[in-house]
């Protein structure tokens, strides 16, 4: 589903040509985030907690200062088994990220998100509050850099902008800290950092960016330098404060019962890790108050459209999606049939006024016709597309090169985030945790769950741990 990104960099320390100033004065309050950072502090050679991180925003989230944090993060914590990947998309502010965080972080279900965008106040608080109500991932948010633009153009500015006339003051200053307050975030005040760094550096903005806005190496730097901090762990914070995950020992909190096991849960995610004797043979149903897993119409996800395959700039596609009536796992496919087009012999690019598609389901088949004019439903109501969530006039004017012809397709998934059958996977290292997810995405609130084998001493289920957001949505 994503292009797992591995790799190992070796950097110099990113604090050594940086003011301390810059770094020391922004307070470090990193106890949001202390239940990830307690699973990478606490794995050992014999146990390596299994962590996933993600660093999500657009194209200051693409850049190489990542790269560090990423680095500092599997040297500080060598025996966690944790894997950092980045699904930032360059170009899209809050107003299009909070489209597409529907189909990246939400289905991920990440332990730990790295998190700037820039935008509508509005569309990034709507990121946070979908992130926080539908997982358990804690967020780590980053405000806005000093940009060089006019009315930002020396410290003096910066410092009598009382009013906060500039937007990335307001949101920054205002805005972001509050969310993060709201919703339990850990903030890394970036701005801060900026600007002690230039107050000790005699340095401006620019000095930081390519640009005025895209960090050259220098800014990268501090970037990193000033984020890295918040990722050290401290033990005098509390493990897992707002109680997000919650873990039942097989034998001692819950048991079988001739091969039945029954308990009552609150949460929206469940997932089992194995016995270190586990068997691949060893299988189990699962019942969720009564039903499969498969029952729950909201434990199904679409993947990202074109997902590795240029999405969204060098590729035609779409970056939003929904259905009207309920999804089965199956793979999509939307071809291109025509397109209507005119040559700018200025700039020796086509301009596309519009296009038209049809749409195939790998199980539901044909599923209908449409153009980009107007507003899809297929037949069967499994796909809808507003006209206004297409990412063609955007990348014909962002990308010269940017081309689209008829046949050209757009691919995506729809995947479970449920098993009905629970199938013991072969431990083949004792010393990592292999887990299967049962359900994420039900209602978060009270549940039951019953696993059923088919011999009398139950499954090979070392622990089952149920995930808990911190704000429950009550329906």
């Amino acid at each position: 589903m994503r292009n797992l990104i591995i790799f190992f960099l070796a950097i110099a320390n990113p604090l050594i040509s940086l003011s301390q100033s810059s770094i020391q004065n922004n307070a470090i309050d990193n106890h949001k985030i202390s239940r990830t950072l307690n699973l990478l502090a606490t794995s050992t050679p014999e146990h390596r907690n299994k962590v996933q991180i993600i660093v999500y925003g657009q194209s200051i989230s693409e850049q190489g200062w990542w790269l560090q944090v990423k680095d500092f993060i599997l040297k500080k914590y060598p025996y966690a088994d944790v894997t950092i990947e980045n699904l930032a998309i360059g170009g899209f502010s809050s107003q299009l990220l909070w489209k597409s965080n529907l189909y990246d972080i939400i289905p991920a279900y990440p332990d730990l998100l790295i998190f700037h965008v820039l935008g509508s106040d509005k569309d990034y608080e709507k990121i946070i509050r979908d992130i926080r109500t539908r997982t358990t991932c804690e967020i780590l948010i980053q405000t806005d850099h000093i940009f060089s633009n006019q009315a930002l153009a020396d410290l003096t500015k910066h410092d009598t902008d009382k009013a906060y006339e500039n937007w990335e003051n307001k949101m920054s200053l205002i805005y972001v800290p509050g969310f993060a307050e709201k919703y339990k975030c850990s903030l890394v005040k970036m701005r801060d950092a900026w600007r002690n760094d230039m107050e000790t550096s005699k340095t401006k903005p620019n000095d930081y960016t390519r640009d005025g806005i895209h960090l050259n190496q220098k800014g990268m730097d501090l970037f990193a330098a000033t984020t890295i901090p918040y990722l050290k762990y401290n033990p005098a914070n509390v493990p897992d404060p707002y109680g997000l995950v919650k873990t039942y020992v097989i034998g001692k909190d819950v048991f079988f019962k001739r091969g039945k096991l029954n308990m009552e849960f609150e949460g929206n995610k469940i997932e089992f890790l194995s016995s270190e004797l586990s068997d691949k043979h060893d299988t189990a149903d699962i019942l969720i108050d009564g039903e499969k897993p498969s029952h729950f119409v909201e434990c199904y996800s679409f993947t990202r459209p074109n997902a590795g395959r240029g999405f969204p700039w060098n590729t035609p596609s779409f970056y939003h999606f929904t259905n009207n009536t309920p999804l089965q796992i199956e793979d999509w496919k939307l071809t291109i049939t025509s397109i209507d087009s005119t040559l700018n012999t200025s700039k020796n690019s086509y301009y596309y006024s519009n296009w038209r598609f049809k749409v195939e389901g790998s199980k539901t088949g044909f599923d209908g016709t449409g153009q980009g004019s107007k507003d899809f439903v297929s037949n069967s109501g499994r796909v809808k597309i507003s006209k206004d969530d297409w990412h063609i006039k955007q990348a014909q004017n962002v990308i010269k090169s940017f081309h689209m012809k008829s046949g050209d397709l757009i691919l995506w998934k729809v995947i479970p985030l449920f098993t009905d059958k629970y199938v013991a996977p072969k431990v083949q290292d004792p010393s990592l945790e292999y887990t299967t997810n049962i359900i994420q995405g039900i209602t978060n609130g009270k549940h039951t769950l019953q696993v059923k084998t088919r011999n009398k001493k139950g499954a090979q289920i070392k622990e089952i741990k149920v995930y808990r957001p911190i704000i429950i949505i009550n329906n």
